[in-house]
This record gives C-alpha cells, sequence and structure tokens, in this order.
C-alpha cells in the first residue's frame, strides 16, 4: 500500500534510514525483522518493478552507452536511469577544480546495485594498523579500530549467509571458516591464468562473489543488472522488509537536512513529489556513502550544531579514502578464446608482504564499449572546458577505439587494489553554493608502495605481457569511497563510537562506509554487510 504525504508526515516512524546502500539497508532489514517501523529513504530511482519509475530503468548496459555526448542534462538523465550518481561533484584537488561523475551507485541498493558482487573478508590484520603503518606514513590513522577481527568474525558468517556468497576461501586467510555455498567452473582463462599462479608458489583461490550464478551471468559490474541474479541490498534487504515486515519505501526523495537538539535528531527535512516534508523518527541512520553522509551532516547546521551535525570536532568529512586501482591487461592463447566479464579469481599474496601494507588482485570484468569510452572522454573534457582536448579525441576517435579494444575487449583483465591511507587533508567539504567538493591527493606513502605494487605485478604476470591502465592517481571514480566519519573510543578524535553512533547524538548512526578508520586492502561490502548485523545486535539487546 502506498502511503499518502500526509500520512507520511503524520508518522513517527522507529526507524528512518537514508540511503539504502549496504549498510543502511541491512540495518534497516534486520530491525524490521524484529517488529521495529522502518521507512527506507532513497535519493534515486527504485528497483521495485511496480513502482512506475521503474520502467524507465536501464538494465544489463553501461550509461555511458546511451548518454547524449552534446549535453550535460543527457549526462545527468541516462546516469539517473542506470542507478548512478547523477549530480557532478567538484574536484577541488588541482588549481583548476574539475567536474565528475564517480561511479557510485544512487538507487535502491545504493552503489551494491552496480558493484561487481566480491564479497571478501578483511584480514585481521587490517583491524590493527599500528602493525603495519610506519610513523614516517604520517597518516591520521589510529592504533587499531574499536573493534577487532574476532568481533565481526560472526558478523561475516551471518553476512555471507544472508547474501548467498558462493566462492573458495582465500588460503592465506586461516581464520575463514564459513563453507561458501559452492564453487564455479573456472573460464580455461582463468584457470590457466589461476594454474600460473600456483606454479609461482602464489595462492589463488575463487573470488567469493554475491549472486546466484544464473546461465550466462555477465556480472554486471558498473551497470544494473537485468537477470536478477545479483545479490545487492535491494534484493537481500528492502524487497523483503517491504514484502514481509513493517518497512515503506519511498524512491525519489531527497533528504536535504537534518533537524535536531543538542542531542537528538528530531526530523529529517525532505523533497519528495515537489513537495517540502518533514519526516520523524525515533532513530535515524544515515547510510548514503562516505561521499553524501557527511555532506548531509554538514548541511544540517543550526545554532546549536554552528560546523554541522555531530561536527563538533571538526572531523566530519576529513579522512577521504577511496583506494588505488590499476587494471591490467593480460594476453593469454588465443585458442582458450575471451573471458569476457567473468569475475572469477583473486589473490592476496602481497596483501602484506616484506612489512608493506599493499593490497589485493582479482578478476576485474568487463568495460564499456571502447567508442562508448571515448565518447564518455569527450563529454567529460567538454564538461571542464577542456575544448582543445575534447577535440584532439575527437580526431583521433577511429584510432583511440582501435587502442582501447586491443588492450581490453580482446583480453583478460586484472583489478589490482592498493589500500590507501587516511590524511585529514583528504576530504569531503561544500561550496559556497551547497556543492559537494572533494579533495584528495596521493601522498609519499601511496606513492611509494603503489610503485613497489606495480612492480611485483608486472613481475609476476610477465609471462602474459600485461599492459597496465594507471587509474590509481584518478579521482574520477571514488572506487570504495570511506572514512569521512570513521568510528572510534575518543570523541575528540572519531566522529562515532564502537556501535557507529554519534557520539554526542543518541540517536544518529552512521553505518555506511563512512565510519571506516582505515580503508583495508579490498572490497568493503561484506564488511560494511557484518558491521551493521553487529550494530543492529547492539540496537536490539540493549533499546538503544
Amino acid at each position: 500500500m502506498t502511503l499518502s504525504v500526509q500520512e507520511i508526515e503524520n508518522k513517527i516512524w522507529d526507524n528512518l534510514v537514508i540511503g539504502t546502500g549496504i549498510g543502511g539497508s541491512v540495518l534497516g532489514y534486520s530491525l524490521a525483522k524484529h517488529g521495529q517501523s522502518v521507512l527506507f529513504c532513497e535519493k534515486g530511482p527504485s528497483l521495485n518493478e511496480s513502482d512506475l519509475d521503474n520502467k524507465s530503468l536501464i538494465t544489463g548496459r553501461f550509461a555511458e552507452e546511451f548518454i547524449n555526448k552534446n549535453t550535460e542534462n543527457g549526462i545527468h538523465f541516462f546516469y539517473k536511469n542506470s542507478g548512478r550518481f547523477s549530480n557532478y561533484l567538484l574536484d577541488n584537488s588541482q588549481f583548476f577544480p574539475k567536474k565528475l561523475f564517480p561511479m557510485l551507485g544512487s538507487v535502491t541498493g545504493g552503489s551494491s546495485a552496480i558493484f561487481g558482487m566480491a564479497f571478501e573478508r578483511f584480514f585481521p590484520l587490517d583491524f590493527q594498523p599500528n602493525k603495519y603503518i610506519l610513523n614516517s606514513d604520517k597518516t591520521s590513522a589510529p592504533l587499531a579500530w574499536p573493534i577487532d577481527y574476532d568481533e565481526i568474525a560472526p558478523y561475516y558468517l551471518l553476512a555471507e549467509e544472508l547474501f548467498k556468497v558462493k566462492g573458495s576461501s582465500d588460503p592465506l586467510k586461516s581464520c575463514d571458516t564459513f563453507k561458501y555455498q559452492g564453487k564455479i567452473n573456472l573460464h580455461p582463462v582463468n584457470l590457466k591464468l589461476y594454474e600460473n599462479l600456483k606454479n609461482q608458489g602464489l595462492h589463488p583461490y575463487q573470488l567469493p562473489k554475491a549472486y546466484d550464478n544464473l546461465p550466462d551471468c555477465q556480472t554486471c559490474q558498473g551497470y544494473l543488472c537485468a537477470k536478477k541474479c545479483k545479490n545487492d541490498a535491494f534484493k537481500i534487504c528492502i524487497a523483503p522488509a517491504l514484502e514481509k515486515f513493517n518497512s515503506k519505501l519511498l524512491a525519489n526523495c531527497e533528504i536535504i537536512k537534518l533537524q535536531s537538539t543538542k542531542d537528538r535528531v528530531t526530523s529529517a527535512l525532505a523533497v519528495y513529489q515537489n513537495q517540502l516534508i518533514t519526516l520523524k523518527a525515533h532513530r535515524f541512520i544515515l547510510g548514503a556513502g562516505a561521499i553524501n553522509t557527511p555532506a548531509l551532516l554538514l548541511k544540517s547546521k543550526s545554532s546549536l550544531w554552528p560546523d554541522g551535525l555531530a561536527n563538533k570536532n571538526k572531523l566530519v568529512g576529513k579522512n577521504l579514502m577511496r583506494h588505488l586501482v590499476d587494471l591490467y591487461s593480460l594476453v593469454l592463447p588465443a585458442e582458450l578464446g575471451k573471458t569476457g566479464p567473468h569475475k572469477e579469481i583473486a589473490f592476496n599474496d602481497f596483501y602484506f608482504r616484506e612489512n608493506i601494507k599493499l593490497g589485493s588482485i582479482q578478476s576485474f570484468g568487463s568495460l564499456p564499449p571502447a567508442n562508448a569510452i571515448v565518447q564518455d572522454l569527450i563529454r567529460k573534457q567538454k564538461l571542464n572546458q577542456h575544448h582543445s582536448v575534447a577535440f584532439f579525441i575527437q580526431k583521433f576517435n577511429h584510432l583511440i577505439s582501435q587502442h582501447i579494444v586491443k588492450i581490453t575487449e580482446n583480453s583478460t583483465l586484472l583489478a589490482a587494489t592498493l589500500e590507501d591511507f587516511p590524511y585529514l587533508d583528504n576530504q569531503v567539504s561544500l561550496s559556497k553554493e551547497g556543492h559537494i567538493v572533494i579533495k584528495y591527493k596521493l601522498h609519499n606513502s601511496e606513492i611509494n608502495r603503489l610503485k613497489i605494487f606495480r612492480n611485483k605485478i608486472k613481475f609476476i604476470l610477465k609471462e602474459f605481457h600485461p599492459k597496465k591502465i594507471s587509474l590509481a592517481h584518478k579521482n574520477d571514480l571514488l572506487g570504495h569511497a570511506c572514512g569521512t566519519c570513521r568510528f572510534g573510543y575518543d570523541p575528540e578524535k572519531s566522529v562515532l563510537d564502537k556501535y557507529n553512533r554519534a557520539h554526542e547524538l543518541n540517536n544518529l548512526f552512521v553505518v555506511d562506509a563512512s565510519f571506516f578508520p582505515t580503508s583495508g586492502g579490498t572490497n568493503p561490502a561484506l564488511t560494511i554487510a557484518a558491521n551493521s548485523l553487529r550494530v543492529a545486535n547492539y540496537i536490539l539487546n540493549f533499546n538503544c
């Protein structure tokens, strides 16, 4: 049953969940299962097939294949209908600000609706950064997370079961206990690569993924799944909560401000159906992502909170991390065929090596078609007033497309993910006009470790003539953004407490990747989900 605007405003919900990525969806679903009322609010469109706006969604294809290359309005329309972040960010990292459309989800399910489904555990050492971050690195990382691996491990199990994870355990994670729900036969290309790595004494394994493994699965990395085999947050959490429990969903509903006293959030102002409405709840849960969540808190200024909500220590938005990701194109024997989008294997032999923290290497999947990539480059150059660069790309469009095909579409791709450390000067803020602004630059530690990582990868993959696609220095995608509202014990050094509640606001929780004190060296989705289950247990047991 659809609620009217009047009914929505008159009701006081037990929980208002703002943003429907994995963190907010898992927590909302967990509370709804135990009889609490939950209102999910999502800025983007709905994946619910009964909703009218669902009919215009683009599934099974990249947005870049449709966007009108000449208009900014075209960018907004096609990104929105592809479940992507459709309002540009300002990247103020360089002398000249740049407009970005990052690869973030803005649809029910959040970024999980467009993610590559990798559901990886962190290593125990990820929760103790003091063991691998040197004093010379000069980061703002804490000595340790306020939780350790043993505390989150039971929730890793529950999250893996909830999202029906398939794959195999990493041989280097001796603490893994979950029996994944079935191995998948490797594509001949990935099998060849797997055997080569093993012969070198490395430890490859089948990448754990949250999916149903339907025939001809395309993995759908970067776009909405057409076959409904991706186990995203909407499918696993929101849809069951709407069907079985006391929950409702407002899609295309933008929260513009939280109102509060000195110790409680009282309501949220939202734009819904072209109206300004007020939403009331006993508990407010932020799951809008590490970019939008701090932006909303900064927008929620008042006389009691002059620097933004939960921001008395001025840490909201600080310590932005976004992983440094490069792609490697490998040439394997043609008779083995093409892997296409198959994300099947991973290995972590360089995760922590010779007292240096690096990261993970795994199958990547597919990129958009070559011509779509080129047109997207042209469009973004024009958007940022780089017309001469756009003209050059357009003039050599055919040659550039051929080169992209050569190094991507006719080979297999691996992604190397390097952990980046937190720094106070990497941050999310707001412009005077209210635009979200990011500032992110690489520090010496990242530059040095990235060089080491690249050299190691080049050496172990030398048989396959790797061609590096350098993305690590670029802010365009903001992959795995995290850290902008970290949790910790000390209110002077963190925004949230151990259970993800704002230190000075007893009914405000933040459960997206904003809470990460460090980024880890692999995909964050499983850790976000497991932590939300941990927070749900705390709320339900202590009636918080």
